[in-house]
């Protein structure tokens, strides 16, 4: 506990004004209430990302009386057997009741939709249930993730195309259930940069690496939670030096919006006069290259 304090004593020397708490699971950390309770006494706001599945009355009701927090993220992945599939029996009727607690205590919560291999074929069903059958508040989307080997969720990017164009339908059927972040935001992002082709013009990067870090449990610093570049640890570097002076950190700002054109797997790209690749880090994970593929598959 005692880095994690430090860690919130730099973040505030820093005007760090906001934390986004997600895991993992936040919620089986024993001392989660002692750290939103010292960023709460540091003016700070937060978001938390939880399954839901410990969020008790009890815990909404600290959270609710912190007046702090800006919205509580709770995934919720459809219907119940389709929730269930995934992550366990009985964990979708514990979502639910912490989606109702949120609300009812005023908090402002976020269902989060993760599209895998256990659902990605039922969007229409899904989206009936949550908003027609039920009144959910808007959602935000999620795409494929693997809980571990036994459990992958991961889509292949030939369902990631099918799971765009479903999703571009349906933000237009279902306009206001959706928050237009996540993946969501990518997906009209990249209908726009398509019809863009013919205006002219650039795209841009991920601008992350000047904005943000994310602190792992075990206290690594991390440009993000995409990738494994470790820039530091709480326990033993001081965060503003890491933010300040990092090699790597400074090697990703630097590379904010270069050309692509020396990488192999980009350099015969039909947006390559316009991309600048999505990610600083990772040339490789250009959306270019999603586009290319999207451009074929219909």
């Amino acid at each position: 506990m005692s880095a994690w304090l430090r860690l919130l004593t730099d973040a505030r020397a820093m005007r760090v004004f906001r934390l986004s708490l997600s895991g993992g699971e936040v919620l089986c950390c024993n001392y989660w209430r002692d750290f939103i309770s010292e960023a709460v006494a540091s003016s700070m706001r937060f978001s938390l990302a939880t399954n839901g599945v410990l969020l008790d009355a009890a815990a909404v009701n600290f959270i609710s009386e912190t007046k702090r927090c800006d919205r509580v993220i709770i995934s919720l992945d459809g219907t119940r057997e389709m929730h269930d599939s995934m992550r366990g029996s009985g964990t979708f009727d514990a979502a639910w009741r912490a989606i109702e607690r949120c609300r009812e205590a005023g908090i402002k919560v976020v269902p989060k939709l993760t599209i895998g291999k256990h659902n990605f074929n039922f969007l229409e069903e899904i989206f009936d249930f949550f908003f027609h059958q039920n009144s959910l508040p808007p959602i935000t989307i999620n795409i494929g993730w693997k809980i571990n080997s036994r459990c992958d969720g991961t889509l292949p990017l030939d369902d990631i195309v099918i799971v765009r164009n479903k999703i571009e339908s349906l933000a237009e059927k279902y306009s206001g259930n959706m928050l237009k972040e996540g993946a969501l935001k990518s997906f009209l992002h990249w209908r726009d940069v398509e019809s863009g082709i013919i205006d002219g013009g650039r795209d841009y990067a991920c601008g992350g690496v000047f904005t943000r870090l994310t602190i792992m449990e075990n206290g690594d610093i991390k440009p993000c939670t995409q990738h494994n570049e470790v820039l530091g640890n709480i326990t033993r570097d001081a965060l503003q030096k890491v933010w300040l002076e990092a090699p790597a950190l400074n090697a990703m700002r630097n590379n904010f919006g270069s050309s692509l054109v020396r990488y192999a797997s980009c350099k015969h790209c039909r947006y390559i006069n316009r991309c600048t690749g999505t990610c600083p880090l990772t040339p490789e994970f250009c959306a270019g290259k999603f586009a290319e593929k999207a451009s074929h598959i219909h």
